[in-house]
């Protein structure tokens, strides 16, 4: 324990468009001003960051450390969490990925994966120049759809799944809720409850699984919140912080 030091602060939970979160100078004083004394830079926010140029010139990387050290930081690691995810994706969430890719290589994946791992060797490049030891990222995943409910789903993103539902799910359905539906004992189910796993209900297209820790909630879709909800579906929307 007498080796860590800190406190950090990783930049993408907070980086934006207003003052004092759209530049290193500016964000960094912030920062400091609250007692931080090392920043984790997101290294796919060109606000923070030239990649590129950074895997390729050690003195603009020698820039960026000097700008943190006129506000006592330092820098502790360079960050690839989105592109890191781009390197493995399952083909059902392609387009909710999609947007942590640059436009060019969006709805192609075998170029969005191409522009990931090269994006992963540039950061490798630029820690070097960086003098960093340490990496943060994230590895993909193509089982994610059966293990976690994220990334966060695009708003609308349901929208078409409910107009469409009535054409697929009633035609099943409507037979079994009909009086006499069922003829040998004239039957008929008052209540239909569903469970669908691992996360989603089919409604409202939320996150159904809790999560092991509290993020940012979100306002639901529109679309969803003027449904009923399933019973049996207890739905936690979130959002991702990061840009």
């Amino acid at each position: 324990m007498k080796t860590i030091k800190g406190p950090a602060l990783f930049l993408a939970q907070f980086a934006g468009d207003e003052a004092p979160f759209n530049s290193l100078d500016s964000i960094a004083a912030w920062a400091a001003g609250l007692g931080y004394k090392g920043v984790q830079i997101p290294s796919w926010d060109a606000r923070m960051i030239d990649l590129k140029r950074a895997a390729e010139s050690r003195t603009y990387c020698d820039e960026i450390k000097g700008t943190l050290a006129e506000h006592g930081l330092v820098l502790t690691e360079l960050s690839t969490h989105l592109q890191g995810q781009l390197v493995a994706v399952h083909p059902v969430y392609d387009e909710m990925f999609d947007g942590f890719a640059v436009p060019e290589v969006r709805g192609n994946p075998k170029a969005r994966q191409e522009w990931a791992v090269d994006q992963l060797k540039l950061a490798a490049k630029a820690s070097q120049n960086l003098g960093l030891t340490d990496h943060g990222t994230f590895s993909g995943s193509l089982a994610w759809p059966f293990i976690y409910p994220w990334p966060q789903r695009p708003a609308g993103s349901s929208k078409p799944r409910l107009t469409n539902w009535p054409n697929a799910g009633v035609p099943f359905w409507t037979p079994l809720t009909k009086p006499g539906s069922i003829s040998a004992t004239k039957f008929t189910l008052a209540r239909i409850s569903t469970m669908v796993s691992p996360s989603r209900c089919f409604l409202s297209g939320s996150a159904t699984t809790p999560l092991p820790y509290p993020l940012r909630p979100q306002p639901p879709d529109p679309a969803a919140a003027r449904l009923p909800r399933l019973s049996g579906c207890v739905s936690r929307p979130y959002s991702d912080v990061s840009r």
